[in-house]
């Protein structure tokens, strides 16, 4: 099996060079029948690909140590699921994973097209293929996930403690599926380019598959950051971490996106904005692979130091030129019908929250690359924490809210204060009496007053604007589709600001019937408990929560050994409430009996992860009504 996923992984190189080739020959000749040589040779090659990772997908599940990337991730105490995921648990494999959901996509793009396929669908599949060629040549010769070791162990090293856990079975899996996705758009933007075709067709399916990328990626950061909490046992979910920014940044690249082409559709403006940033959100996607197996920037989620980077620079240098000739070359037939008439209009709106979104993005691109440039300049790798992300972003995002709050009421092309006033006044008067309740509740912290205040008048705008039409029979499902969108987002605001200004953090060190308290919460401890596994030995502690002398129940943190891995491995467990979360982590044991814990009071954390079911909902209604 080994020797045919190999030879299926360079076979499909090949191919995808045949396709190269012929579609390059069929557009110079505008010969059709070369045309449909290249788009079966691309369509062999990724039948390959699939024959190749299903190769790697049965030599993981064997168990064969012959293979170095299997021994490296897989031991004989792994069970099935996990042994699964070691798929695109390394470099090698996440590559190979990369690329099979890349021509997963290119499937459906062509089913999509089957009826009818112009030239700008073809030209989109030669530059769909150039994106194959490259990770082929990643996959082929620099990062090979059937390479041999000179002899065959008798058990593996194993999955990282880490990765052994279910939100790595969906998490990566709805990250790519976000990360590749946006390869569509790109082509199809770089194909609009060339052929100078500025029509309903590009801006259809563009902003389509932008769409679908963008939901699962949304999915993909939160799943990520919900693996965070519940497996590196900090009682956090977001760090500003590399890997964490790398996904971070094409997100909002891609939400800026998704505003303007809404404006372009219907007034055919923002035409240079928005092939920029479909160009930057890809350029984004291939610079976030980049960090994450690289190696250039530590992270708990990157892949060890690679010689892959210089590839991953050389491929985004060809591409940012290609981009940039054809953007100036076609710069004049990209103008708009028309300006913006009012930047305080709903377009005018959209614009402003697109260039908010971008100085995020670089806001946050300088900072994770900070440490790379502190080196080169000065010698040392100077890395940037959560506080300057923090203080750098909160107050642009906090306008961004505002301005999301602002857009039911505003008009497309002009401004009116008076029917804005009209339209706005009764949820301006309940947030200012939010405003005065948070006041007497004690949030005086001005960033969480802001943020509480600002999240209910979105809310409080959207509620009483859907009211209104219920009562004139004006409703209309699509209108309420975008906000849906944004109320989910505002509900995950407010459970970042709950959960990040308001936390409790307690470290204390008990032993056994010994309580403390935190946060309202009294804690007992009733002691350890040592347990046996095919994986791993664990000791798992028990501490009872009370309140008002009553038990609301157990906490059964662990401090877990795996056999196959040399430092133990902390799992910590939590006891959800209405108000939020009590976590608790153990960090060591002594000799006498004693056992130190780490407790975290999360207020309103669960608001973190309910948020996207509302994203996930409105998203899903976008795609059925454009498909009708």
């Amino acid at each position: 099996m080994r020797e045919l996923g190999n030879l299926s992984l360079f076979s499909s190189f090949i191919f995808s060079l045949l396709s190269l080739i012929f579609y390059s020959y069929g557009f110079y000749k505008k010969e059709r029948k070369f045309l449909e040589s290249g788009k079966r040779f691309l369509l062999s090659s990724i039948f390959l690909i699939i024959i190749s990772s299903i190769s790697l997908v049965y030599l993981l599940l064997v168990k064969d140590y012959s293979i170095e990337y299997v021994a490296h991730y897989v031991n004989n105490t792994l069970n099935l699921l996990y042994t699964f995921s070691a798929w695109w648990a390394g470099m090698e494999g996440s590559l190979l994973f990369w690329i099979f959901v890349l021509g997963i996509y290119a499937i459906f793009v062509f089913y999509e097209n089957r009826k009818k396929e112009e030239d700008i669908e073809k030209l989109s599949y030669f530059f769909l293929n150039f994106i194959f060629i490259f990770f082929l040549i990643l996959i082929n010769f620099f990062a090979n996930p059937f390479k041999k070791l000179s002899f065959t162990p008798s058990d593996g090293q194993g999955l990282n403690p880490l990765l052994q856990n279910y939100w790595m079975l969906i998490h990566p899996v709805t990250l790519y599926l976000g990360y590749v996705g946006f390869s569509i758009p790109f082509v199809y933007g770089l194909s609009s380019l060339i052929l100078k075709k500025e029509d309903k067709f590009w801006v259809e399916r563009t902003r389509k598959w932008t769409v679908i990328s963008w939901l699962f990626l949304s999915v993909g950061i939160v799943f990520g950051g919900r693996w965070a909490y519940v497996e590196l046992g900090w009682g956090g979910y977001w760090a500003w971490d590399p890997v964490e920014n790398a996904s971070f940044l094409p997100w909002l690249t891609a939400t800026a996106f998704l505003h303007t082409i809404a404006i372009q559709k219907k007034e055919k403006i923002f035409k240079r904005w928005n092939h920029f940033l479909v160009f930057l959100t890809f350029s984004l996607v291939i610079l976030g692979t980049y960090i994450t197996r690289s190696g250039i920037l530590s992270s708990v989620h990157a892949f060890a130091e690679s010689r892959i980077g210089p590839v991953f620079i050389i491929f985004l240098i060809i591409i940012t030129a290609f981009f940039i000739y054809l953007f100036t070359t076609r710069y004049k037939s990209l103008e708009g019908k028309r300006k913006i008439d009012n930047i305080f209009s709903l377009e005018g709106n959209f614009y402003i929250l697109s260039l908010i979104l971008i100085l995020i993005m670089i806001i946050v691109a300088a900072g994770t690359f900070y440490p790379i440039f502190s080196e080169l300049f000065t010698g040392q790798k100077f890395t940037l924490g959560p506080p300057f992300f923090n203080s750098a972003t909160v107050p642009f995002f906090l306008i961004l809210i505002l301005s999301m709050a602002l857009c039911p009421n505003l008009s497309l092309k002009e401004f009116n204060f008076k029917r804005f006033i009209k339209k706005s006044y009764i949820s301006i008067l309940f947030s200012i009496i939010t405003l005065i309740l948070l006041l007497i509740a004690g949030i005086t912290k001005v960033y969480p007053l802001l943020s509480y205040t600002l999240s209910m008048f979105l809310i409080y705008t959207v509620v009483i604007d859907f009211i209104r039409d219920l009562i004139n029979k004006k409703f209309i499902l699509s209108k309420y589709i975008p906000y849906l969108i944004h109320s989910g987002i505002v509900i995950t605001v407010i459970g970042i600001t709950g959960s990040s200004a308001y936390k409790v953090k307690k470290d204390v060190a008990l032993k056994e019937g010994e309580k403390t308290e935190i946060d309202g919460f009294v804690l007992n401890y009733r002691g350890v408990k040592f347990l046996e596994n095919s994986s791993y030995d664990a000791a798992r502690a028990e501490v009872e929560v009370i309140i008002d002398g009553k038990t609301i129940g157990l906490l059964h943190p662990e401090m877990r050994f795996y056999r196959n891995w040399e430092e133990p491995s902390a799992e910590m467990d939590v006891l959800p409430g209405i108000k939020g979360d009590l976590y608790a982590v153990v960090k060591g044991f002594d000799r006498d009996g004693t056992t130190y814990f780490e407790f975290h009071s999360n207020p309103l954390i669960h608001l973190v992860w309910n948020g996207i079911i509302f994203v996930l909902i409105g998203g899903i209604l976008t795609l059925i009504r454009r498909q009708k």
